[in-house]
């Protein structure tokens, strides 16, 4: 199978120096992660941070895509104390527009990095991803899930600086609706953006010249002006009561209008 390469590095803790740079793949352009990211790796209130807390966030910018996992490991220190890792990698944005790979590839070849090395330190591969059309998949999410009017008045609002926009979803295809979102944003919006859920800090989303936040609830730092807010709540449990109905007539018969 044809693999392309992709580089990555770990922020966490380092023994007897603290936060900081723990591990890279050799042709990492560290300058690069940290310019992405503007010199933060570890954008969520840590109190919050649970053993199996697991966040994802994207930077796209116009050449790469930063795909960050951020969660807890356990003994990281010189004492073996348990700290926040950022896991990031860096994917050329031209092979996310081709779809020769889905940004969950590298999502799931990131787990089974860690699965496989634990969280290193020093010099590490690089990440080996299947080149397989697999990224539709990430866009049919997007079509299956987000009404045509909302995704044209996402496109609009990300042709404007400064753009933030909350979609309110709580469906069980998060990961997939958001790297779909991510790579239809990026082909017609000049701008970079980090997209990430409600659990991020807020003074980190505007750091950035776009905000796509997708969460399970509007908190109540989205509620001020400024913001496009695309509800989704009504269309699954519109979604839901079709099922219903199909599911009567499969049952009972007849026409499902009925029920």
């Amino acid at each position: 199978m044809t693999t392309i390469s992709i580089e990555h590095i770990f922020y966490a803790p380092v023994p007897y120096k603290g936060y900081s740079l723990r591990a890279k793949s050799k042709d990492a352009n560290v300058d690069l992660f940290k310019t992405a990211f503007k010199d933060w790796m570890i954008p969520f209130d840590q109190s919050i941070i649970t053993g199996d807390f697991l966040e994802k966030v994207l930077i796209v910018t116009k050449e790469r895509f930063y795909l960050a996992r951020v969660f807890q490991a356990p003994g990281l220190d010189e004492l073996k104390r348990s700290g926040v890792v950022s896991h990031i990698a860096d994917i050329p944005v031209d092979i996310i527009q081709k779809n020769n790979i889905a940004i969950a590839s590298v999502d799931s070849s990131m787990k089974e990095f860690i699965n496989d090395e634990g969280i290193p330190t020093g010099e590490i591969k690089p990440l080996k991803i299947p080149l397989t059309p697999k990224g539709n998949i990430e866009t049919e999410t997007v079509r299956r899930i987000l009404p045509k009017d909302s995704a044209r008045k996402i496109l609009e609002t990300s042709t404007q600086k400064k753009f933030k926009v909350f979609i309110i979803y709580g469906g069980r295809e998060k990961d997939l609706f958001s790297y779909g979102l991510a790579r239809i944003v990026s082909a017609v919006s000049p701008y970079e953006f980090i997209v990430a859920s409600e659990n991020i800090k807020r003074d980190v989303l505007f750091l950035h010249e776009g905000a796509l936040i997708i969460g399970k609830k509007l908190p109540i730092w989205a509620r001020i002006k400024g913001w496009t807010i695309i509800n989704l709540r009504k269309s699954e449990r519109s979604e839901s009561n079709k099922s219903i109905d199909v599911i009567m007539k499969e049952i009972y018969g007849g026409d499902s209008g009925q029920y």
